[in-house]
């Protein structure tokens, strides 16, 4: 993807659910009129409902962003909130990494402690029976 086809607007994005405001926001920041993403923060139902109707836009929360959606898109459009968003959905704490391998320690630790179960005894094998034979069927004779 090409840097010019990122785009961070600081433009109000106010449109109060109006189609034609959306559209001369898009043609403002797409004027080729390329598949464009818009990236909102989460919970702008307004700007949604606005972009919905145009053609060649798609819009996303940063919460919903795909990869899927990203690779399609010609342009992508994020609002300074979802980009902030965005990188707190994709930076991981590190203090809750090291949370399972503690408690993993510990599990080990205690496993280690308790004296194991007897394992119970192997049943042996039926033994197998003879397969009985059939007796075989008498041989008709026909008189001539």
């Amino acid at each position: 993807m090409q840097k010019e086809s990122t785009v961070v607007s600081d433009i109000p994005l106010e449109t109060s659910g109006k189609t034609k405001y959306a559209a001369r926001f898009i043609k403002a920041v797409n004027p080729e009129g390329k598949r464009c993403l818009l990236v909102v923060p989460v919970g702008e139902e307004t700007v949604k409902r606005a972009f919905a109707n145009l053609p060649n836009v798609v819009v996303r929360s940063a919460a919903k962003l795909m990869i899927y959606d990203v690779v399609l898109a010609d342009m992508i459009v994020f609002t300074s909130q979802a980009v902030a968003d965005l990188e707190n959905r994709l930076v991981e704490p590190k203090t809750e990494a090291t949370k399972p391998v503690a408690a993993k320690a510990k599990v080990t630790a205690a496993a280690k402690s308790t004296p194991a179960a007897k394992a119970a005894p192997k049943k042996k094998p039926a033994a197998k029976q003879p397969v009985a034979k059939k007796p075989a069927a008498a041989k008709k004779t026909t008189k001539k």
